[in-house]
């Protein structure tokens, strides 16, 4: 398959990519962190609060901890949006410079971000409206009595919003390859070539049996195996992390008809 050798060929010609998830995730993660101890801060006062100030009927200081929680949860979210929408014009621009020019700069993870960041929080938004129906209707066929077709409804669904995220995918590269716009890039992610389509199927296919085996492998009632899976298992993430957009970007440079 052409795209998994030009996505090798990438990677032994720029091996920068594989620090460059280590540097978005490292961002990612200090932003969780420093929201996870916040909260932990707001929530230690709060209930210190409380036992100084002990009363049955109205306990002031919790419901403004409550509320300041909430707040940070909500703050939380919008700056991962926000930080997710710029990482993935960076994280493709970066993929992209791997494929076409065989070197790449960290710099580029950030001015690429910069560059299409609107373009991609419009994508990012279409997709989480998406998911938001999706997910409502998760839930609505969620009280069926009938057993097996509120499987299938599930199965369809889960199928259905691969299908949009690979999409959604598959049209950024629109944006980032061919400086198309919005509505053309989406336009293109539904007319790659037939071929195109088989190989996402079948590469695909393979990871989930890839996950599968490693699955069962830590399943296995000993702590060596289970220990020796996880290793697996976190090494195999860190490899998905580094190859997955280099591989989409390769896959729509291969197949798509712009």
């Amino acid at each position: 398959m052409k795209s998994i050798r030009d996505l090798f060929q990438a990677l032994k010609a720029a091996p920068l990519l594989f620090v460059v998830p280590l540097v978005s995730g490292g961002i990612m993660s200090g932003i969780y962190f420093c929201f996870v101890i916040i909260g932990f801060i707001i929530a230690a006062i709060a209930g210190f609060s409380a036992r100084v100030s002990y009363s049955e009927t109205y306990q002031p200081h919790v419901e403004i901890g409550i509320g300041a929680i909430f707040i940070i949860g909500f703050l939380y979210v919008v700056v991962v949006t926000t930080m997710s929408a710029f990482f993935s014009g960076g994280l493709f621009t970066v993929s992209r410079n791997a494929l076409v020019e065989g070197k790449i700069k960290i710099s580029q993870l950030f001015s690429g971000g910069a560059k299409y960041f609107w373009k991609m929080v419009v994508f990012d938004g279409i997709l989480t409206f998406f998911g938001a129906v999706i997910l409502a209707l998760y839930y609505t066929f969620n009280f069926i009595q009938n057993d097996v077709f509120r499987v299938v409804v599930m199965i369809l669904l889960y199928i259905i919003l691969i299908c949009l995220s690979l999409a959604f995918g598959l049209s950024k590269m629109g944006i980032i390859v061919h400086d198309l716009t919005i509505g053309e890039s989406i336009k293109s992610a539904f007319r790659l070539q037939p071929r195109g389509y088989l190989h996402i199927f079948v590469v695909f296919l393979v990871n989930i049996v890839a996950l599968l085996i490693i699955l069962l492998f830590m399943s296995i009632p000993f702590i060596l195996f289970t220990l020796l899976g996880f290793l697996i298992l976190a090494a195999y993430g860190y490899f998905l992390s580094v190859t997955v957009c280099v591989w989409l970007v390769a896959v729509y440079r291969n197949y798509a008809k712009v």
